[in-house]
């Protein structure tokens, strides 16, 4: 007996059935299997996320046959609208792509938050300071990593590097307002996460947040590191008390990684990184 998500395979007692593989957890014999996904708001949607194999010709109650329901939150203005379309809230101000010296970036809301959809690329800080390259006889306070990325050192995080109106992300962002949100509807973060392109092992990228592998460069040894997965840096709210910073790293697997910069890989310090934009709406 073998059980999967809601099914239970008795090959043994289905041998002596006409045309039975399969039974399910409701003692139903089949010959083939339909999955359903549970559809918490009856908008016909179901998560990912919450799947059942059925021997039924039609969806158990609560149940639909369309996948694609990353909105449940019914005072959203579109809880009931497109397959794989995030909560859009209505909001004060506008989520919309923004110009930044020189460089469009792609956005997309969350609740009500604007983020990024596109690494950070300047080289210049708001007020039109440049930036130390990574040519610069002193530490650069940038490279530029693989992808068209460019990777940050770990304090600028703290300076005003996002256009006027936006700010660099910070840990409520990431994790309260982001991460912890599309858990609620898929098993895995990373293939969530992860751009259709530019992996070995794309991902599905459904609310549209577009991480490519942008590497990673060490500053004690000078190294940029082009290996599959993205690194990147987010304040800590409190990083002027509490000298804390937060990294959440993307690879080719399932999971992600999120933890403090203490915690994270030896001399985490010295570890450049992407970073993105954000503004409350």
């Amino acid at each position: 007996m073998i059980r999967i998500n809601g099914l239970i395979l008795f090959s043994a007692f289905c041998a002596g059935l006409t045309g039975c593989d399969y039974w399910d957890l409701d003692g139903r014999p089949c010959k083939e299997l339909q999955v359903y996904y549970r559809d918490n708001d009856g908008d016909g949607l179901g998560r990912v996320k919450n799947r059942k194999w059925s021997c039924m010709d039609g969806p158990p109650e609560g149940y639909v046959a369309e996948l694609g329901d990353l909105c449940e939150d019914t005072t959203a203005l579109n809880w009931d609208g497109n397959a794989f379309e995030p909560c859009v809230h209505e909001t004060d101000g506008e989520c919309e792509p923004v110009e930044y010296y020189g460089i469009v970036y792609d956005v997309f809301q969350l609740g009500n938050r604007c983020y990024f959809a596109d690494d950070l690329k300047t080289k210049r800080f708001q007020n039109g300071d440049s930036l130390r390259p990574d040519n610069s006889p002193l530490s650069p306070q940038y490279v530029e990593g693989a992808n068209s990325g460019f990777l940050y050192y770990r304090r600028m995080a703290e300076e005003e590097l996002c256009p006027t109106g936006w700010r660099v992300w910070n840990y409520y962002d990431v994790q309260r307002y982001f991460l912890d949100e599309i858990k609620r509807y898929v098993e895995f973060l990373g293939p969530a996460l992860r751009s259709r392109e530019g992996w070995h092992v794309e991902g599905t990228d459904w609310w549209g947040f577009n991480a490519l592998p942008t590497g990673s460069y060490d500053l004690n040894s000078g190294t940029f590191h082009d290996d599959e997965r993205a690194i990147y840096m987010i304040l800590d709210p409190e990083a002027e008390w509490t000298g804390t910073y937060y990294n959440l790293i993307i690879d080719e697997g399932n999971e992600i990684t999120f933890l403090d910069s203490w915690g994270s890989f030896p001399a985490a310090d010295q570890i450049y990184g992407a970073i993105r934009c954000v503004k409350y709406l």
